[in-house]
C-alpha cells in the first residue's frame, strides 16, 4: 500500500488488531494517530503488562486504540501480547507497527498492511524467489551440500552475466542481516536470523562467477556499527 492508503486505514473503522509493516511503518502511524490514542514508542516487558490490563478496564460503550511499535520487542514480549490479540475486548484496538520482522505467531492474529517500497523488475518472479527460498532453507537446515549443488545448478545455461538467484540470494540476505527491507518483504523468511543471512552471504561468496564482495565487506557495508 502507499502511505496515503494506510492513513486511510488508520482513520477508518479498525479491526480489532492492525499490523503496518515495512520501512517508516511507525512514523507513518505515530503522524496519523489521534489524540487519545496510547501510543507506546518502545515496548518493553512492563509497558506490555499495562496494554494487557488497560485493555480490559473501560467500561462498555467506551473505544481506546493502542498504537505499539514492536522494533526492538523482544520475542518474549511479543508473546506476552498474544492474549489480547487473540480475544480483544471490544473496547479496544491495536495497532502494531514494525521496520522488521514480527513473530509468526503475533503477525497471524492481526489485519496486516504493507508499505509499498521500489523493487526491481525480476525475470520469471515467481520461480526465482522460490529458487531463493529452496536455499535459503538448505542453508538453515545446515545441508551445505544441497546448498552448493542448488547454487552451482544456477549457473547451468545461465543468460550473459549469470542468472539473478545468487543477486537475489545475497540481496535478501544482505537485507535479512540489515533490516533494511527493500526488495522482499520483512516475512519472507522470518525465521532466518541476521547473522545466519550472513552466514549465507559467505557461502554464497565462495562460488565462481559470483562477483561478491568478501564477507568483510560486506558486514561493513550492510551492518555498519
Amino acid at each position: 500500500m502507499r502511505a496515503e492508503e494506510v492513513r486511510a486505514v488508520l482513520a477508518g473503522d479498525l479491526p480489532p488488531a492492525l499490523l503496518v509493516r515495512g520501512r517508516g511503518a511507525w512514523d507513518l502511524a505515530a503522524a496519523a494517530a489521534e489524540p487519545g490514542w496510547r501510543v507506546a514508542r518502545s515496548l518493553d516487558a512492563a509497558a506490555a503488562r499495562e496494554v494487557r490490563v488497560t485493555a480490559w478496564l473501560l467500561p462498555p460503550g467506551e473505544r481506546r486504540v493502542f498504537l505499539l511499535n514492536l522494533d526492538g520487542a523482544s520475542a518474549q514480549v511479543q508473546n506476552s501480547l498474544l492474549k489480547v490479540l487473540e480475544e480483544p475486548p471490544d473496547t479496544s484496538r491495536f495497532v502494531l507497527t514494525a521496520a522488521g520482522p514480527v513473530l509468526p505467531t503475533v503477525a497471524s492474529r492481526c489485519y496486516q498492511v504493507a508499505l509499498g517500497t521500489a523493487r526491481e523488475a525480476l525475470p520469471d518472479d515467481g520461480p526465482a524467489r522460490a529458487a531463493v527460498g529452496s536455499a535459503i532453507k538448505a542453508a538453515c537446515s545446515g545441508q551445505s551440500a544441497l546448498l552448493a549443488q542448488t547454487v552451482r545448478g544456477w549457473w547451468k545455461d545461465a543468460p550473459p552475466g549469470g542468472p539473478p538467484h545468487p543477486r537475489l540470494l545475497a540481496r535478501w540476505a544482505a537485507e535479512a542481516a540489515s533490516g533494511r527491507w527493500v526488495q522482499f518483504a520483512p516475512d519472507f523468511a522470518p525465521e532466518v536470523s541476521a547473522r545466519q543471512a550472513m552466514q549465507l552471504l559467505a557461502e554464497l561468496a565462495r562460488y565462481r562467477g559470483s562477483r561478491m564482495a568478501s564477507l568483510v565487506a560486506l558486514d561493513r557495508v550492510f551492518c555498519p556499527g
